[in-house]
């Protein structure tokens, strides 16, 4: 039999023989009471541990339950605190229909999420927000800086799983960064914004690079699209004739790509139909064939065009030898 607030009510409300009810303030003890009963059973009580790679979804018993550390809650499935251990309280509303699950993070501001469960199933997690927090987002903690308040630190975090909207610091092996992947000592300023978990936009600044470069992603209906601007890094060009010299191309923030190279040492017969320079990765192919321009350091101009399977060919009109070519093309 489950405890109900509304049967207990109830119960001291009406009295079987017709007698006069029980006064607000009785009533109101006799509540504190069964509230203080229904805590102590819930936070006193054995504690489960919750095992790696567990479906928080699945957890609907009522009772208390461990992630005792931060890779477990790494590994866990709707889960919206992966960066520490936590304890997650499940409790009815009602009856066994309805639940509320509630995570205590053991981080530095004791954050907490919650959650129900009905018919319609899980709804999204909140975050409830304490009071150092919300005065740090709004400007009125102590450890602010005209209004914009301290960033999150986020150890070997993976930027596709960050939750809730707020400032990040990510350092030592973050993945699915906008340039790198895992590598130690880089350090990223991170802001995202979140409708809810499945549309997203995060903001990342390089802290480690030399560069001033803002970059850009955004989360669509569960899924992330790749940061711009991105660098076209030249060991993502496969060279078929020369040798790279110089590379400055990349996709800008709107999408198109950039292309600006420089390549030596290219030899190519003029009774040649056409020679493949390089091979493009995937995400710098254009989606139709684009017409291109090369000029070489001799005067020599060369029509040429770029396949969307990435190969970029040129045609000369006359016999080039060891010299260098540049292209410089925008689509």
């Amino acid at each position: 039999m489950s405890l109900n607030i509304d049967d207990y009510r109830k119960h001291w409300e009406d009295d079987e023989e017709g007698e006069t009810p029980i006064d607000a303030d009785e009533l109101n003890r006799h509540e504190n009471g069964f509230i203080e009963l229904i805590l102590h059973n819930l936070l006193f009580v054995p504690e489960n541990n919750i095992a790696s790679g567990t479906d928080l979804n699945s957890i609907n018993s009522i009772g208390t339950y461990k992630c005792s550390t931060s890779a477990i809650a790494t590994s866990l499935s709707n889960c919206p605190h992966k960066n520490s251990a936590f304890k997650l309280i499940v409790m009815a509303m009602h009856d066994v229909s309805r639940l509320t699950q509630i995570i205590v993070a053991n981080d530095t501001y004791a954050t907490v999420f919650m959650r129900n469960y009905s018919v319609n199933g899980w709804t999204d997690w909140q975050t409830i927000v304490n009071k150092t927090i919300l005065d740090n987002m709004i400007g009125l903690g102590t450890t602010t800086t005209k209004g914009i308040p301290n960033s999150q630190r986020i150890n070997a975090a993976d930027f596709n799983e960050i939750d809730g909207t707020g400032f990040y610091i990510g350092y030592n092996g973050c993945t699915n960064a906008p340039t790198g992947n895992g590598e130690a000592n880089v350090h990223w300023y991170i802001i995202q914004i979140e409708h809810n978990s499945n549309y997203k936009v995060q903001l990342a600044y390089w802290l480690t690079g030399a560069t001033q470069t803002m970059y850009k992603r955004l989360k669509v209906n569960g899924t992330w699209q790749e940061w711009l601007p991105k660098n076209l890094q030249n060991s993502n060009i496969t060279i078929k004739t020369g040798k790279l010299a110089t590379n400055a191309s990349y996709k800008s923030q709107d999408g198109h790509v950039f292309l600006n190279l420089k390549i030596t040492a290219v030899t190519i017969n003029s009774t040649a139909s056409s020679t493949v320079l390089l091979t493009l990765p995937s995400d710098f192919r254009p989606s139709s064939e684009v017409s291109i321009v090369a000029t070489t350091n001799t005067g020599v101009t060369l029509t040429g065009w770029i396949r969307t399977t990435g190969e970029l060919v040129v045609h000369p009109y006359q016999t080039i030898s060891n010299s260098e070519i540049r292209i410089v093309s925008v689509y």
